[in-house]
């Protein structure tokens, strides 16, 4: 929820800090936020506004870092695959360079 108050803040909507703690508001609720729960969070037209095309920002953003760290992830792994969690990954090495040296000759 931090995320979501330092945002708040640089955006010009510090008065409404408040809120969206008592709402519990942390950057996944923030970009599913809809028009009705917007409005409740902020009831003042003008910065309700103001606030909607802030946040079109804010969620392009989030989606950047999401992709940032998925290449990130990808790159740091000395086996071509994706750290999934808990010590587990998922090879993304093309299917034809894993069966490189398979002798694919079925006939005998």
């Amino acid at each position: 929820m931090e995320q979501v108050q330092e945002w708040l803040k640089k955006n010009g909507f510090e008065e409404y800090c408040e809120r969206f703690l008592e709402n519990r508001i942390d950057s996944k609720a923030l970009m599913a936020l809809i028009e009705r729960g917007t409005e409740l969070l902020i009831p003042i037209i003008g910065d309700r506004m103001k606030f909607i095309e802030a946040k079109e920002s804010f969620s392009k953003d989030m989606s950047n870092n999401v992709v940032i760290n998925v290449e990130e992830n990808v790159e740091d792994d000395p086996q071509d695959g994706v750290d999934i969690g808990e010590g587990t990954s998922v090879n993304t090495e093309p299917v034809a360079a894993q069966n490189k040296g398979d002798d694919l000759n079925t006939s005998a």
